[in-house]
């Protein structure tokens, strides 16, 4: 009879045991079974593979919570760039430039964020922000007067009217006499000048030397609110063995006295057509 309970005391315990470990070898197997699994690139940066969680499949996104997409956010943060231009403008990071006509380096940014993404970039948002260079190609390279870019400020400045005055002792210049030239400067538009635009009048006639040759000015407005015309005075001396009559040639012109750069709304470029005009020694 004892032998008979014993029986059925296993008979009842065999299923449990065997449901035990049958669920044990079901949470074995779960187990092994991760939704991320980490992989460490050449870089040290980490990474998830195709089985991750996150549903990455070419292994470029991290485990920390998207830092590798932060040029992606980047890129789709700037949305529309406004359709102004005001220079050419380069953006770097780690290596890789964009450079793109620009409203406030907008476009550039932009182009290097997409650029950045695309190439499945490790680094974060914060780490892109931080590092990033943008450079003003126009502000680097622009020169003086005339000569300008599609993106840059301009106005219109030139000489007007030029009138020699003798200073002699009659109204002739004669050989051996200084005489005085003033001409009239004026700003056609359409923006102030408000850094050191000056004139220059030149002359290759022989015997003829310009003794003072540039009038300089802190700026040249446009329109009523400004000061739009203003005057030029320059000295020349006529040699005292000049054969007469001579007739003496002189241009004036109109530039930017400093030629570190123009192009911004403080400091346009200059479009000048050079004055020429002729005055007689007697």
């Amino acid at each position: 009879m004892k032998h008979l309970y014993f029986f059925l005391f296993f008979l009842c315990l065999g299923p449990i045991a065997c449901h035990r470990n049958s669920d044990d070898s079901s949470n074995s197997q779960d187990a092994g079974n991760t939704d991320s699994v980490v992989a460490v690139t050449t870089d040290g940066a980490s990474t998830t593979d195709a089985g991750s969680s996150d549903g990455s499949a070419d292994g470029t996104m991290p485990v920390d919570g998207g830092n590798t997409a932060g040029a992606c956010e980047l890129a789709a943060s700037v949305g529309g760039c406004p359709e102004c231009v005001d220079g050419t403008v380069t953006c770097s990071f780690a290596g890789m430039s964009v450079t793109r006509v620009s409203c406030g380096g907008c476009q550039a940014r932009a182009g290097l964020f997409q650029a950045l993404c695309d190439s499945g970039s490790m680094a974060s948002a914060n780490e892109i922000e931080a590092g990033m260079i943008c450079v003003d190609e126009d502000a680097e390279t622009a020169s003086d007067a005339g000569t300008t870019t599609d993106e840059s400020i301009v106005t219109t400045i030139n000489v007007t009217s030029c009138e020699l005055v003798p200073l002699g002792t009659d109204d002739v210049w004669n050989p051996g006499e200084n005489a005085t030239i003033t001409c009239q400067v004026r700003n056609e538009g359409p923006v102030d000048h408000m850094y050191y635009p000056e004139a220059v009048l030149e002359t290759s006639t022989t015997g003829i030397t310009v003794s003072i040759g540039t009038a300089n000015y802190y700026g040249i407005g446009f329109g009523d609110n400004w000061q739009a015309s203003v005057q030029a005075n320059f000295l020349v001396v006529a040699d005292a063995a000049l054969t007469t009559p001579t007739t003496a040639i002189f241009t004036a012109i109109v530039q930017n006295m400093n030629n570190d750069g123009c192009g911004t709304e403080y400091h346009p470029c200059i479009l000048n057509t050079p004055f020429v005009f002729e005055v007689q020694v007697e």
